[in-house]
């Protein structure tokens, strides 16, 4: 894709889907670090500290397990820049700055490109299905599971405590592209580039047992808009893992009778009653 095309791209369309990875990266971060730094186990735990400094956490879990969920941003921007723009967004490692940006109560996480970042077009004459397999053989083996792989180490958790977040966080995005995506084309590519991550990833590209984005979604009432639903996430976040945490009400770790007692009291607490 030349530079004037470059010109043209808009990062900001990322932000319905609360990915933040773009050129101009965080506004006000309070800790950053070269994504290469993730292969370094001191740089790890520094990233570790500063991930969990907004929430009180009783150790290392619930930090690795924020910063492990956001890498699944870049998934997600490299399935939304080729179904918008058919072409490829270069996502290595040293094109890239890890950013933490504390807003008192809470941590956002992301990621800075370089300035210089580079998008190549999808070939005319490539085989989309294999040539979408390979682009994401190459982010996992290269990239996210390395960095997956570091954090557990430093964490002491299984790389799966992370991995098995990924499979709500597909659905949710392809829901919330279904709703949001105007251009039939690119919600086609997206569709079909999300089957590609299903259908033709096995568990040893993740250094997993299973591939994790494959899940069946299931759906509970959601308090906080009364009248939808919400779905119950793939793993848990270990937001629990916190100075008087308690678990979401939509982890698939809370019992059913923890859950129907949670959305009573989430209900009472907005006015909304019980029922």
């Amino acid at each position: 894709m030349s530079s004037s095309d470059q010109n043209a791209v808009d990062f900001s369309f990322l932000n319905a889907y609360y990915i933040r990875i773009s050129p101009d990266g965080a506004a006000n971060p309070s800790f950053e670090m070269p994504a290469a730094d993730f292969m370094r186990a001191k740089a790890v735990s520094d990233a570790i500290v500063a991930g969990g400094s907004a929430v009180r956490p009783t150790g290392n879990e619930l930090a690795a397990s924020f910063i492990g969920g956001s890498l699944f941003g870049l998934c997600a921007a490299r399935l939304l820049f080729l179904a918008r723009y058919n072409a490829v967004l270069d996502l290595s490692l040293h094109r890239l700055t890890f950013q933490i940006e504390n807003f008192g109560t809470y941590n956002l996480f992301g990621f800075k490109l370089d300035d210089d970042y580079d998008l190549s077009a999808v070939p005319d004459d490539a085989n989309r299905g294999e040539f979408i397999q390979s682009v994401f053989e190459n982010d996992f083996k290269r990239l996210i599971a390395p960095i997956i792989r570091s954090l557990s180490e430093t964490a002491g958790m299984k790389p799966d405590l992370i991995w098995q977040q990924y499979g709500s966080m597909l659905a949710n995005l392809m829901k919330s592209a279904a709703a949001k995506e105007t251009n039939g084309d690119a919600l086609e590519r997206l569709k079909h580039d999300c089957g590609v991550l299903l259908n033709r990833m096995d568990g040893s590209v993740f250094g997993s047992r299973k591939n994790p984005f494959v899940h069946t979604p299931r759906y509970i009432d959601n308090p906080y808009q009364p009248g939808s639903t919400m779905m119950i996430r793939s793993g848990c976040c270990m937001y629990y893992c916190r100075e008087d945490g308690d678990m979401c009400y939509n982890c698939p770790k809370l019992a059913p009778a923890k859950r129907e007692a949670r959305r009573l009291e989430i209900l009472a607490a907005s006015g909304g009653g019980g029922g």
